[in-house]
């Protein structure tokens, strides 16, 4: 059975952060992009610490308030990021992510999948808010910057939208940076991978 999150409410409560002329939201019957971090300990980046992350992975500069088109800002009980016409909402919750949902856990085929699952306490979604990006230009973005805000806290990644587990073991951080190399279609700087 598939592990759905109600973004949809929560997405909704954006729309006041921004001009309706902005960006293009998602459709209503639409999940948002997202990729979902499992984390072994609750942490989140303060918006310092997210600034610099999303510098990084853009190569621009981002300010901590939603001055520019590109910025980190709280709004309400959301951190939000502009990419220029690309709007990421977070979200973390200091609950195991697949908790009462035991047969999705235990009819995972590989053992690193479960094991990144029995290890997560809490988890930290990146969501596609708003923006004119194709799927594949959301989740290129979610990946660029998800390959930041990758560290050993991290136990491994959920995407939602294909049902698809991936432990961090090396091939989390390949997938991010597969998707994240059409980034450069936008006009962004190219993606420096380390």
């Amino acid at each position: 059975m598939p592990i759905k999150l109600n973004l949809r409410a929560g997405l909704a409560a954006l729309k006041g952060a921004f001009n309706p002329s902005d960006d293009v939201a998602p459709p209503p019957e639409s999940e948002p992009s997202s990729i979902v971090f499992l984390l072994q300990r609750s942490e989140f980046p303060n918006l310092q610490q997210l600034s610099a992350r999303a510098e990084k992975a853009f190569n621009v500069h981002f300010a901590i308030e939603n001055a520019t088109n590109y910025c980190v800002f709280q709004k309400a009980l959301f951190t939000l990021m502009k990419i220029g016409t690309h709007t990421l909402s977070f979200m973390l919750y200091t609950k195991p992510y697949f908790e009462g949902h035991p047969d999705f856990v235990r009819d995972l085929p590989l053992p690193a999948q479960r094991a990144a699952c029995e290890k997560h306490t809490s988890w930290l979604a990146m969501n596609y808010a708003k923006g004119p990006g194709s799927v594949d230009i959301q989740y290129a973005l979610l990946s660029r910057l998800g390959i930041e805000m990758l560290d050993a806290n991290c136990t491994g990644a959920y995407i939602p939208g294909g049902q698809l587990l991936i432990p961090n073991d090396g091939s989390l951080l390949r997938e991010l940076q597969r998707n994240a190399s059409i980034v450069r279609d936008l006009g962004l700087p190219p993606l420096t991978l380390n």
